[in-house]
């Protein structure tokens, strides 16, 4: 998948190059230079803008799937995967679903497992860290719960503020800023590993 994505960029770069060098010419040939560096400049900041929806794709790519959630931090406590999902012993361990095109969905692998829908993910991979948004339908609307994420050969975490309802009232909490959980910045950080690994010993 990493190839395709590299050969999708190199298709486009290539384009706007032939695209570039044919408006160039034009120019010379009609002896218009005037706006040459505006051109330019277009030109640079669509490739700029190409290449972060390539890095964008790239990241929701590696994203999609299943999850098993290996820790979850919260307000600066570890929380006990038996308890994580259900609050009750239920037993564990929990597992995740990202999608970008339908919910995302996070259980507890039981007999009846217990749902939480986080909504459709996008990422934004011109920041740093990158950020993640989950899009959550609720009495009629849409909102936003904002956190940022990393991943890296089969492992990836993700932090969103902890705290994020009053009732049926959504927060909207800031972005945390860090993968660091503390009691005073609330966040929630979950660290994850596919479970192909844990059956195969392969990402």
């Amino acid at each position: 998948m990493n190839l395709q994505f590299r050969f999708g960029l190199g298709c486009v770069l290539i384009v706007v190059a032939v695209y570039f060098c044919a408006d160039v010419f034009a120019q010379k040939e009609t002896g218009d230079n005037s706006t040459l560096a505006d051109r330019v400049n277009a030109l640079e900041k669509e490739v700029a803008k190409l290449h972060r929806e390539v890095q964008d794709l790239h990241l929701s790519d590696k994203l999609t799937g299943h999850w098993g959630e290996r820790t979850w931090m919260r307000n600066g406590e570890y929380v006990d995967q038996s308890e994580a999902a259900l609050g009750i012993g239920f037993g564990g361990p929990v597992e995740w679903r990202l999608a970008s095109d339908v919910n995302s969905q996070r259980w507890l692998l039981c007999a009846e497992p217990e749902t939480t829908n986080f909504g459709r993910f996008t990422v934004d991979t011109s920041k740093t860290p990158a950020w993640i948004d989950f899009q959550l339908a609720m009495n009629g609307r849409t909102v936003t719960i904002r956190g940022i994420v990393e991943h890296s050969y089969g492992k990836a975490r993700i932090a969103i503020p902890t705290d994020l309802f009053d009732g049926d009232k959504f927060k909207n909490p800031a972005r945390p800023t860090s993968f660091d959980s503390t009691a005073k910045n609330g966040y929630s950080v979950y660290s994850f590993q596919r479970p192909t690994f844990d059956r195969t010993g392969v990402f």
